[in-house]
């Protein structure tokens, strides 16, 4: 899912980003009269998918950045087939950015910017109730799992791949 990350509210907060995603997602699990009526979140294999999230860089030391975040997520299908309720999600997040390498000094002679790219692997798991609708669904654990990994090249534009 491509996302844009920037800093809100500068002068007031220092540390407080907005983190803006879309993009597509796959569900291997449709709506169907007969065989699965009580799915009406879903109706088509492909939906696409809205991420926003509000980070805020906690502490910061020489090796580790940590950070808190609340979102919200969604997947629809946009009434392309319906019945078509979505999946809408609130998300909390506490990260750590981990750097093992020291930090170096900052220079003042001039870039010669030259490509720099890093490797990231990231890995996601979640613990819910499924409560959408009792008149839809009943309570039921949802777990969930990603991980992905990829390059940054420039500390610009991050390409990787993954699953969920």
């Amino acid at each position: 899912m491509p996302f844009i990350e920037f800093s809100i509210f500068k002068k007031s907060v220092s540390g407080l980003n907005l983190h803006i995603g879309i993009g597509g997602s796959y569900m291997d699990t449709q709506y169907n009269i007969e065989t699965n009526a009580l799915n009406k979140a879903i109706t088509t294999k492909v939906n696409w998918s809205f991420r926003s999230f509000v980070y805020y860089d906690m502490f910061k030391s020489n090796t580790t950045d940590w950070r808190f975040g609340l979102g919200f997520l969604h997947h629809s299908n946009g009434h392309a087939k319906l019945p078509n309720q979505g999946l809408n999600s609130l998300a909390a997040s506490l990260s750590a950015k981990i750097d093992t390498k020291t930090k170096p000094k900052i220079d003042t002679k001039p870039h010669n910017f030259k490509s720099k790219s890093q490797t990231y692997i990231t890995t996601r798991f979640g613990f819910g109730q499924n409560v959408l609708s009792e008149t839809f669904n009943t309570k039921k654990e949802v777990y969930t799992f990603s991980m992905s990994a990829g390059k940054i090249i420039n500390n610009t534009f991050k390409f990787g791949g993954g699953f969920y």
